[in-house]
């Protein structure tokens, strides 16, 4: 029982986190998958049932050094994928210790990867 209610209280937490953003259009956006390895790459999934237009969310590191995604429109499941030096994606994903955010249009923080 006390396992139980443990991992009851870990998916509470978790909700509460991933739900605290006013956008509107922020339900559904998270990194799909993070590469170190050459090329480095950042893919972001679309989880809602809806479009959700990307202009001026960013992904940045712990150092706030990152870019600014531009006219970007991801259907319902549609993944997209920058590689570094392109689409304006330019640093480097660190082999370890790297935490990166997406944050939303109003710099809401959407989700977190770290490795």
């Amino acid at each position: 029982m006390r396992q139980l209610f443990f991992i009851f209280l870990l998916f509470v937490i978790s909700c509460s986190d991933s739900t605290s953003s006013s956008n509107s259009n922020s339900d559904g956006v998270k990194f799909y998958s993070v590469s170190a390895e050459n090329p480095e790459s950042i893919t972001l999934i679309n989880f809602a049932d809806k479009e959700i237009d990307l202009h001026k969310y960013r992904i940045i590191d712990g150092s706030e050094l990152g870019f600014i995604i531009r006219d970007v429109v991801l259907n319902s499941g549609e993944t997209i994928t920058f590689y570094n030096d392109s689409n304006g994606f330019a640093f480097n994903i660190n082999n370890s210790g790297e935490t990166l955010f997406l944050l939303d249009s109003l710099a809401n923080k959407l989700d977190t990867w770290i490795n």
